[in-house]
């Protein structure tokens, strides 16, 4: 259910959402398709705090979903968790009270 709500805030309220990343997001019930293991365990995983921790957990997380269908080439990986690290540490500053966010 907590995606489904995540969806109407951004719907509903785009001036109070900065972005929204839905991940494995589904209506739930009886006949939803669970995640494997693997992934499941690893949605409650954090990054550790240092810039090389998330970019080795970007990438693995890049081999946890993207699948053996993915089109991207593993050389690109670290590239893109190191643009991805960079980017939530600079919207965690300008989210934060105390950076004047």
């Amino acid at each position: 259910m907590g995606g489904f709500i995540a969806q109407l805030v951004a719907i509903n309220h785009p001036d109070h959402t900065l972005s929204l990343t839905s991940i494995m997001s589904g209506p739930g019930g009886h006949d939803a398709i669970p995640p494997t293991p693997e992934a499941g365990a690893f949605l409650v995983r954090k990054p550790g705090p240092t810039r090389e921790e998330m970019i080795a957990f970007g990438v693995e997380s890049r081999r946890e979903f993207a699948g053996a269908g993915h089109n991207m080439p593993p050389s690109t990986w670290g590239d893109v968790a190191d643009a991805i690290a960079q980017t939530a540490r600079q919207s965690a500053r300008h989210a934060s009270p105390a950076a004047g966010g």
